[in-house]
């Protein structure tokens, strides 16, 4: 049984505490049957409801966690408004524990989403939620980034698309990065 193996029904006992362990074991689990997207939202679902049944203490910033990968894993596939609600729980959690850079990659993912389904004005509205945060070094994520250059790239804008891609470039490079991401929406933002 795949669950025993990963320790899952220690968690849904309660007998393993260490809320970390059990998102590496949702995300084993996940692994271990093959990585299917219905599959992550399925493992995802069930870790959310056995944390929350639990009321345990702490468990917020791996609640937020579990509901942005929940959110990830409904827009792969097309659940646009599951997905937002589960991004949104995920913003929630995050506002409330001070994770910024959690946050700041929760509007990165709310914007593109929302540029994917042309609804370009809630993107932007994201983006300006997490521009402030992608520009602090802590808190910087090249899915924000991604989130503005692609937004602005949609609506025809590239010079100010690739103003965003240069941004996150110099960003990254500080930071010793390689911005293979950003390289890769200039290439399609300049060809």
């Amino acid at each position: 049984n795949d669950t025993t193996f990963l320790g899952l029904e220690e968690l849904q006992r309660g007998t393993t505490p260490d809320m970390e362990q059990y998102c590496v074991t949702i995300m084993a689990l996940f692994d271990k049957k093959g990585g299917t997207i219905p599959d992550m939202e399925k493992d995802n679902t069930m870790a959310i409801a056995l944390l929350e049944r639990k009321e345990v203490v702490g468990a917020d910033a791996e609640l937020a966690k579990l509901y942005l990968l929940l959110g990830a894993s409904r827009w792969g596939q097309s659940k646009f408004d599951l997905a937002v609600e589960s991004y949104v729980k995920a913003e929630q959690l995050s506002i409330k524990i001070g994770n910024e850079k959690l946050l700041g990659e929760i509007y990165g993912h709310l914007g593109n989403l929302e540029s994917e389904r042309g609804r370009y004005t809630s993107s932007f509205e994201y983006c300006i939620k997490g521009l402030p945060l992608w520009r602090k070094p802590l808190s910087f994520t090249q899915t924000g980034f991604a989130a503005l250059a692609l937004l602005y790239n949609s609506v025809g804008d590239y010079e100010t698309s690739l103003e965003y891609c240069r941004e996150g470039q110099k960003i990254l490079r500080a930071r010793g990065e390689i911005p293979g991401h950003i390289y890769s929406l200039m290439g399609e933002t300049f060809f």
